[in-house]
């Protein structure tokens, strides 16, 4: 039996012990009856204690277990985001390096046509319209 029913328990034995059936003033103790009466009600209300602490304890037991199963659904959303940020970077990083390609790509294209125009064009240099295989190392 919990400590505290032990108290209340006791607490009434010492208010039922000076308790009497006869009118105040007399030293006449309360009945058999009375006492047995009263501690049937005590013993009722340890039961109903009792039972409110069991109920408590089962619905803490259930909200501990829902915050664990809510804790733990956090932190596997945490590690989603996480690898979400990670692929998010990646994609960041390849955009950038598709971007930096393209860039060079079109200028060196442009650099490219740019030479083959002045080699091609320039008054020095002989020309290569009529040497057969030629076009195979242009361009």
């Amino acid at each position: 039996m919990p400590v505290p029913a032990l108290c209340l328990l006791w607490a009434l034995a010492m208010v039922i012990q000076p308790a009497s059936a006869a009118p105040v003033g007399s030293p006449e103790l309360a009945e058999h009856e009375e006492l047995t009466l009263l501690f049937h009600g005590t013993l009722q209300l340890g039961q109903a204690l009792n039972g409110v602490y069991k109920t408590t304890e089962g619905r803490l037991t259930k909200a501990r277990n829902s915050l664990g199963l809510y804790g733990r659904t956090v932190e596997l959303l945490g590690q989603e985001v996480s690898r979400g940020r990670d692929a998010a970077q990646e994609l960041r990083a390849s955009l950038l390096e598709t971007q930096v390609g393209t860039a060079a790509a079109t200028l060196w294209g442009g650099l490219e046509e740019e030479f083959m125009s002045r080699v091609t064009n320039h008054p020095g240099l002989p020309r290569t319209e009529g040497i057969p295989g030629i076009q195979d190392f242009q361009r």
